[in-house]
């Protein structure tokens, strides 16, 4: 799995697709990149896509949060800083997460999905859920409902997984494996240093 993480990050496609973002990004504004809804996908692990719409989507929000604290903050200054590439590494770790959920099994309810919502200040007023604040804010946001739910399922799902992870003594063995390849697997590389006088005199080419 981690090896497609990382041809999902090194790969020439990708790396193409993102500076072509980055071009629109800069001549047209982010918000009309993706307006027709393309499919286009930056970036698969095992099942689990990373659209580019979704990704434009997220990086608008990150710019106009970064903007609610710096008026002069600005998509060029985003770039800048490699925004966009953190946030497409952060979207594949999710992503990666979210097909060791899949394969486990793993799944936020969706009676936890709604109390989610309804306990998120951004959704209340006076300290209960209002329905117009509700509607206002996915509209502000640019996301459907169906959008909305399946992105707090997977934050809920990527939160019991984690956990189990923590909870290492009470998890069954054969879900702490399967966690273990998926979340934790690493790589051993051993580094010889040669002496130049062991190599002795190259031949010109």
């Amino acid at each position: 799995m981690l090896s497609n993480i990382r041809q999902g990050l090194n790969s020439f496609l990708v790396l193409l697709l993102m500076g072509l973002l980055i071009a629109s990004f800069a001549v047209w504004g982010i918000g009309d990149v993706f307006r027709s809804g393309g499919s286009t996908v930056l970036a698969k692990v095992g099942s689990q896509e990373i659209a580019a719409r979704d990704f434009v989507r997220r990086f608008e929000n990150l710019v106009r949060d970064n903007q609610a604290r710096n008026p002069d903050f600005t998509v060029q200054t985003a770039l800048a800083q490699g925004l966009d590439r953190q946030l497409l590494s952060v979207l594949i770790q999710s992503a990666a997460i979210d097909a060791a959920a899949q394969a486990l099994g793993v799944a936020a309810s969706d009676d936890q999905v709604r109390q989610q919502i309804a306990a998120l200040p951004a959704f209340q007023v006076a300290g209960r859920f209002d329905m117009g604040t509700y509607r206002l804010a996915l509209e502000r946001n640019q996301i459907s409902e169906k959008e909305l739910f399946a992105s707090i399922r997977a934050e809920l799902t990527r939160e019991m997984l984690l956990n189990a992870v923590g909870q290492v003594a009470q998890a069954p063995a054969t879900m702490a494996n399967s966690l273990y390849r998926f979340l934790r697997e690493k790589r051993q590389a051993t580094i010889v240093t040669v002496p130049e006088s062991a190599v002795g005199d190259i031949a010109p080419p």
